[in-house]
């Protein structure tokens, strides 16, 4: 069983990494300046966050709460490549939800370098 601090930020993962790139482009869709790939890239990183911490949460892999974390983070790093042509207000989600995701994968640290199977922890 995992701790409550773990749990929620998972929750916090689901939502902000998950939920709200499944959403991006509705919330608020990619400036006319970026190439067509883009409208696809929230969408994609969102499944495969869900998918992941799905996986993890089900069958306890480490290998997939490690994928939900880097496709998490890198979906929140990808606008700001673009920073220049974004809208003042976008830009503000888009450093909330860095900053959200941030707080929830440090509290998901516990899970992504716990004890292996078959190890025990250090005493003392």
């Amino acid at each position: 069983m995992h701790s409550s601090r773990v749990i929620a930020g998972a929750v916090l993962l689901a939502v902000f990494g998950g939920v709200l790139s499944l959403l991006g482009n509705v919330i608020g869709p990619p400036p006319s300046s970026a190439p067509a790939v883009a409208a696809y890239v929230g969408p994609v990183t969102g499944v495969l966050t869900l998918v992941g911490l799905g996986l993890w949460w089900w069958r306890g892999s480490r290998a997939a709460l490690w994928v939900a974390v880097v496709v998490s983070a890198v979906s929140n790093l990808l606008p700001l490549l673009d920073a220049a042509n974004l809208p003042a207000t976008l830009l503000v989600t888009v450093a909330a939800s860095l900053a959200l995701t941030t707080v929830a994968i440090a509290l998901i640290a516990p899970a992504l370098v716990g004890p292996r199977a078959g190890r025990t922890a250090p005493t003392g």
